[in-house]
């Protein structure tokens, strides 16, 4: 009999295992220049001369708008919206409000745990979750995949892309799945386990 414990450290193990595989996978297929070419024009970071003190920063919670307090991902979209993953659903930050999609307003679907977030060159915004697969948001509109579709996980941990467009999904347990895209609509899922 295993000490529930040990289960706990050796899933964890394989979760980030699964998850440095992807990124390397990403990074010897060219994936990460790909992306990092796209940003180049974006700067990043602090300025190491300026004391923290001389920084204004802002403060966000349920207060202002968050559907929770715990931020599981983030990303800055290219139309430059500020998207905040957390356990009970997905925010849009406008720099002004927060705009909450989860299950209670019919916007995500399986669950509300959103745990990576990602954009591929179309613009496209594509959402991993915790048990509920892969919600992808063009257009204003949602389309959902999950295991029905071809997923080989509902669980999701991350996300990179191929220099063809392709989407690669790192699954919590289940091996990798890509879907192959053309202009951002999957065509056809592979599992590789």
């Amino acid at each position: 009999i295993i000490h529930p414990l040990l289960y706990f450290f050796f899933a964890f193990t394989m979760l980030r295992f699964f998850s440095l595989l992807v990124a390397l996978f990403c990074l010897v297929c060219g994936a990460l220049p790909t992306i990092a070419q796209e940003r180049t024009n974006v700067v990043r970071g602090l300025d190491p001369t300026k004391p923290a003190d001389k920084y204004i920063y802002t403060h966000w919670q349920i207060e202002q708008g968050l559907p929770q307090n715990n931020g599981q991902c983030m990303l800055q979209t290219r139309d430059g919206y500020l998207w905040v993953g957390t356990q009970e659903g997905l925010a849009r930050f406008d720099g002004v409000r927060f705009t909450v999609f989860n299950r209670k307003n019919g916007a995500l679907k399986g669950s509300n745990w959103a745990t990576t977030i990602f954009e591929d060159r179309f613009g496209t915004l594509w959402v991993g979750t915790n048990g509920g697969g892969v919600h992808r948001f063009q257009n204003g509109r949602w389309k959902y995949y999950t295991t029905a579709e071809g997923l080989s996980d509902n669980t999701i941990n991350s996300f990179c892309t191929d220099n063809q467009g392709n989407i690669w999904v790192g699954t919590g347990g289940s091996g990798i799945t890509v879907i192959m895209a053309r202009d951002s609509a999957p065509t056809a899922f592979a599992q590789l386990a």
